[in-house]
């Protein structure tokens, strides 16, 4: 599967979504990685890019996590939520919106790869 794993990046830091950005596409296995702000920009990059995964921080978009999560699994297909810190009940959303993950932003990419290798072999 080596090179090619397409990403779709959805954070609203831009900060971070270029730090990790750059990480990404600097790892073994990684193909393309796009990058978004909003779920509006994620929505276009998806079709313009065709990723295989979306890396979702739910704190970029107000309203509901869990309708962000279903317009981009219909997007997409699979969608990792990348976060800092989640309460419970968020968890729980996002677990019955169809996430694929629960990942806490400080996982290191190799982990990051290895999840999406499993997710996407399923």
């Amino acid at each position: 599967m080596a090179g090619t794993i397409t990403i779709l990046l959805l954070d609203g830091h831009q900060g971070v979504r270029e730090a990790l950005a750059q990480r990404l596409r600097h790892a073994p296995g990684i193909g393309r990685v796009a990058t978004a702000p909003t779920l509006d920009s994620a929505l276009q990059a998806a079709r313009d890019h065709a990723p295989q995964v979306v890396l979702y921080d739910p704190a970029t978009v107000a309203g509901d996590a869990a309708e962000a999560v279903q317009c981009l699994k219909q997007a997409v297909g699979w969608v990792i939520v990348l976060t800092s810190s989640l309460l419970e009940d968020e968890a729980a959303a996002l677990r019955r919106a169809g996430v694929a993950a629960l990942v806490l932003k400080g996982t290191k990419v190799s982990a990051l790869l290895a999840l999406m290798e499993t997710i996407l072999a399923e």
